[in-house]
């Protein structure tokens, strides 16, 4: 397993986590969730730098997840917390009932979710999250999404958002952001960032 010097390497303050912060909006939310969050790596320094806001990180890797609290814990954060959870099970359900996330985000980790999984995340996090931020790719041209090689999937997030808004009578509007290509390398096509917002 990674020592705690080699997390605290891996804590992302680069400019691809400043390009996620500055586009999340930080100073108006008040609690954040990542999906997908690993060790905690693109949370730390921002949590470590905004004490009274509230970071929440999930993932389905218990190993990620304890040496991340690990290391949060040595380094006395207690506006992040981590947990090992699944985003395909009700636990996850259960997790955006019982917090109150303002902001919730994925960089690159829906693309791993099956495509018949992926719109009961989407529903769900848009009834809990006024803001939900996605940076994948949008294959905007499929009925809805389609398998790469390795597993991972590009969805059509566009017609995805357009159902739930009507089916959750959810009125919701979606700003696409184009990310730099330098910052994007899970071997599939340019990204672009989508900030979801609904009116509450």
């Amino acid at each position: 397993f990674p020592s705690h010097d080699t997390l605290y390497l891996a804590a992302k303050d680069d400019d691809t986590n400043s390009f996620l912060w500055n586009k999340i909006e930080l100073l108006k939310y008040e609690s954040f969730l990542e999906l997908g969050s690993n060790v905690g790596n693109r949370l730390i320094e921002v949590a470590k730098k905004n004490s009274e806001k509230q970071f929440y990180g999930i993932d389905l890797n218990p190993v990620s997840i304890s040496q991340g609290m690990k290391y949060i814990e040595n380094l006395k954060l207690s506006n992040l917390k981590l947990d090992c959870i699944d985003i395909r099970s009700k636990r996850f359900l259960e997790f955006l009932k019982f917090h109150k996330i303002e902001c919730t985000f994925s960089w690159a980790t829906l693309m791993y979710i099956h495509p018949t999984k992926i719109y009961p995340i989407l529903r769900s996090v848009l009834e809990h999250s006024k803001l939900m931020v996605i940076i994948e790719p949008d294959e905007q041209l499929l009925p809805f999404s389609k398998i790469h090689l390795g597993g991972a999937f590009s969805h059509n997030y566009t017609r995805m958002l357009r159902r739930a808004e009507i089916r959750n009578k959810l009125k919701i509007e979606v700003e696409k952001i184009n990310v730099p290509e330098d910052f994007w390398n899970p071997g599939v096509p340019s990204p672009n960032m989508y900030k979801i917002s609904r009116d509450v």
